[in-house]
């Protein structure tokens, strides 16, 4: 049987964590859960996974919903809060929607033209 450990994988509890973006998307205005996306692993040996971060309204709640996922199934943390810089092993930060990348990138352009 072939192992796999998803490097990328998105769940959330709208009740516990509000993310008004998947208003716009019918598909995801739902929660995903793990016992959910286990089962999409059926054919695999399923070695793990790690958790990233959804660009939820509430970072502080992401956060707390995240540790409590790790607790319960061993997953590894990818989180835009450092706060909890312990108990993540990446950081990530939402390019197309952060004012600060943005203001990034515009003083990196300007400062090259």
């Amino acid at each position: 049987m072939q192992r796999i450990f998803d490097t990328h994988l998105h769940l959330w509890n709208l009740q516990e964590c509000p993310i008004s973006w998947v208003n716009s998307y019918k598909e995801l205005n739902q929660n995903f859960d793990f016992n959910q996306a286990i089962k999409e692993y059926k054919n695999f040996e399923f070695l793990g996974a790690m958790y990233v971060e959804t660009n939820s309204d509430d970072k502080d709640k992401e956060a707390l919903f995240a540790l409590k996922l790790k607790k319960l199934y061993g997953l590894k943390l990818c989180l835009a809060d450092l706060k909890y810089k312990e108990e993540i092993c990446a950081f990530r930060e939402v390019m197309h929607t952060s004012l600060k990348v943005l203001k990034d990138c515009l003083k990196l352009i300007l400062k090259n033209l």
